[in-house]
């Protein structure tokens, strides 16, 4: 009896290995696997630069892939195969390799002396020689070609500001505020200021090249301070103070920026600091 029990029990146990075997799924994960782009949208400047679009394949079944892809220039301003810009991967070709899972897309810009503005392309993957699925949505990505020859690029980038007192014509302070003059999306004579008077506001100014001036409009900002409230370059014009005035700074053929005499006032309380000038040297 003992042993009739016994070899009952092994049988059951092997009838469930059994059953086991049986019924276990198998998970091929290939069914699943896709091909992507990893971003939607990319920018590379203009002046020769080179950019690496990565494109991934996900849960691959242990085989090289190879993607193909089309370009296509942009609606507004559109970007040009061999114009603007070349693809370094043969025949539209990007391989992706087992076991790394990720692959390039190379774009090289042809830089110009014209200044032509931002200009864009889509790449579009079209194919894989897998049959992976790729969605829509991660199928095409839209890169930016930045100009690099802004019309207003002689007073664009990073600044030190030194400030001169009105009284003596001294500097006020002995380490440069850091300034940074940037142009206005969509406008060829229009620029933010950011931290003038290393007050941390940002302004805009209208610049003209021909004439060298770039004007900061009356009642300005540059400066909030948690007691008194706004502060305002206003201008000083024969002594007194002209709240209507702008302030027009000049500058050099290097970009260098002189202001002309204003205040660093809280209209209704007093100044911060009055300047015969200031001085900001492009870096």
């Amino acid at each position: 009896m003992k042993l009739f029990k016994s070899i009952l029990i092994v049988l059951l146990a092997a009838f469930a290995v059994a059953c086991d075997e049986v019924y276990a799924p198998e998970f091929d994960a290939s069914k699943y696997a896709f091909v992507a782009f990893e971003g939607t949208e990319y920018s590379v400047k203009e002046d020769a630069d080179t950019l690496l679009i990565p494109v991934s394949v996900a849960a691959g079944k242990g085989e090289d892939v190879q993607v193909t892809f089309s370009v296509k220039a942009g609606t507004t301003n559109g970007a040009v195969l061999g114009t603007d810009y070349k693809i370094l991967n043969a025949n539209n070709t990007v391989v992706v390799e087992d076991g790394v899972g990720i692959g390039y897309i190379a774009v090289a810009t042809i830089g110009n002396d014209v200044y032509d503005k931002n200009k864009t392309f889509s790449i579009t993957l079209t194919g894989n020689s897998a049959d992976y699925f790729t969605s829509e949505d991660a199928g095409t990505v839209v890169v930016t070609i930045s100009d690099n020859e802004h019309p207003l690029s002689i007073v664009l980038g990073s600044y030190g500001e030194v400030d001169f007192k009105y009284a003596d014509g001294t500097a006020e302070n002995s380490t440069p505020y850091a300034v940074t003059i940037a142009p206005v999306e969509g406008s060829e004579t229009s620029v933010t200021i950011a931290n003038f008077w290393g007050g941390g506001e940002v302004i805009q100014a209208e610049v003209d090249v021909p004439n060298k001036t770039l004007t900061i409009p009356a009642g300005s900002v540059i400066y909030v301070d948690g007691t008194y409230g706004e502060c305002k370059a206003v201008v000083i014009a024969d002594g007194a103070y002209d709240y209507t005035a702008a302030l027009v700074c000049t500058f050099d053929a290097d970009g260098n920026i002189t202001t002309g005499a204003w205040a660093a006032r809280v209209i209704g309380v007093g100044n911060f600091g009055s300047y015969r000038y200031a001085v900001l040297t492009k870096q």
